[in-house]
């Protein structure tokens, strides 16, 4: 498990680089979602 403060910078990361396209393949899932997946290793 990550701490609360590293998943947050994570989410984060994730919102940013969403602006810039990446992930269009997820468009339907929150970022939070994203990254349960990644970490999830899908």
């Amino acid at each position: 498990m990550v701490n609360l403060e590293l998943r947050k910078r994570f989410v984060d990361s994730i919102e940013h680089i969403r602006k810039m396209d990446f992930f269009k393949d997820h468009s339907n899932l929150s970022s939070v979602k994203i990254l349960e997946k990644i970490f999830g290793g899908k």
